[in-house]
């Protein structure tokens, strides 16, 4: 929830190597262990960051995606933004079906392209629609996170190669808990984000909203080690794309060494 959160807010206004931040997560968990806590931690800090700095609400995207139209209209308004969906393996599942409609097709498609938008200067070309209504601009460096959570068991059953092959599960970072459900704590509805916690939130999204407002990036460097370490990743990461002949493990490998860079780059 905090990659996520931080990298809707960061995403359009920090680049790292000419890309932007933003990131497409996927949580898996057994029933029961505490996924929701996702959206209701970053609603309630968000909650607290916006008592101060209002135009937060801004980053808060759409808790569900049903056309390519209806996204695309949504970044036009607010061009960075972050969204946190459920079931996001079948929504996915559904995508990358053969037999999938027309706006499963379109939504899948403008998901693939708005995640390597986000870096300045980058441009999300306009779309035309034989409804004139809904005909969209160029947007400029639109920046979509997406944070998803599912259950392994059912996200395991539905994953074929379609869903690899169609390029949007590599883009994914993958998070998967397999530890027991804890025994709940009392009290916890009860806390509220600390002070201190709230306002360096709320200063990082009133600079994030300035900068973009003003069109400007601030890029991270990298340090010599780190450089290095990335220089290094990169090298083994094309050679396991090169050791193997299946189409699905090249898909897989292919942007780990910019999944990497962009977390760098958030915790940074």
């Amino acid at each position: 929830g905090a990659i996520g959160l931080l990298s809707g807010v960061c995403g359009r206004a920090f680049n790292v190597s000419g890309v932007g931040l933003n990131q497409y997560i996927l949580m898996l968990a057994p029933t029961g262990t505490g996924k929701d806590a996702i959206s209701s931690g970053v609603s309630k800090l968000m909650s607290a960051v916006q008592t101060s700095t209002p135009a937060a609400a801004d980053f808060r995207g759409p808790g569900e995606l049903v056309s390519s139209a209806g996204l695309i209209k949504w970044l036009d308004k607010k061009p960075a933004v972050v969204s946190i969906l459920g079931e996001v393996g079948l929504l996915m599942q559904q995508m990358a079906s053969p037999t999938a409609n027309a706006h499963l097709k379109g939504l899948e498609r403008i998901l693939l392209q708005v995640y390597s938008k986000s870096g300045h200067g980058n441009i999300l070309d306009p779309m035309a629609y034989s409804d004139k209504e809904k005909n969209t601009s160029a947007i400029v460096s639109p920046s979509f996170t997406l944070i998803g959570e599912s259950v392994p068991e059912r996200f395991y059953e539905i994953l074929d190669d379609t869903m690899i092959a169609s390029g949007l599960l590599p883009r994914f970072m993958v998070f998967e808990y397999k530890g027991q459900r804890v025994y709940l704590k009392e009290g916890t509805e009860h806390i509220q984000p600390p002070f201190a916690l709230v306002q360096k939130v709320a200063d990082l999204c009133a600079q994030a909203l300035t900068q973009s407002h003003n069109g400007q990036v601030l890029n991270i460097p990298f340090d010599e080690a780190s450089k290095e370490q990335f220089r290094e990743f990169e090298r083994w990461t094309t050679d396991k794309i090169n050791e193997t002949r299946s189409e699905n493990i090249k898909h897989l490998w292919n942007r780990a060494h910019l999944k990497a860079m962009k977390l760098a780059a958030i915790c940074a």
